[in-house]
């Protein structure tokens, strides 16, 4: 499904949100959702780094789904910051 994602830059743009079925040897099964198609971008114009903590928040406008994407700063104190 196509949402609306607002990035750490502020700009508003759309990324598809799938749902991704991991199945375990047990036979059961583990659901992830997932960022695709232009997470890779996304992750470019806003400078994002591997380990780097990030949040997504949910919330709808009209009934539909949207994100916002959130950088996080670790501070040594254990407490997290917006940049």
């Amino acid at each position: 499904m196509e949402v609306m994602l607002i990035e750490p830059s502020l700009r508003r743009g759309t990324i598809s949100l799938k749902k991704w079925e991991m199945k375990k040897a047990s036979g059961s099964a583990t659901s992830m959702y997932v960022l695709v198609g232009q997470w890779n971008l996304v992750a470019w114009r806003n400078a994002l780094r591997e380990d780097e903590t990030v949040q997504l928040w949910s919330f709808r406008i009209n009934s539909n789904l949207c994100l916002a994407l959130v950088k996080r700063k670790a501070k040594s104190n254990g407490y997290f910051v917006e940049f």
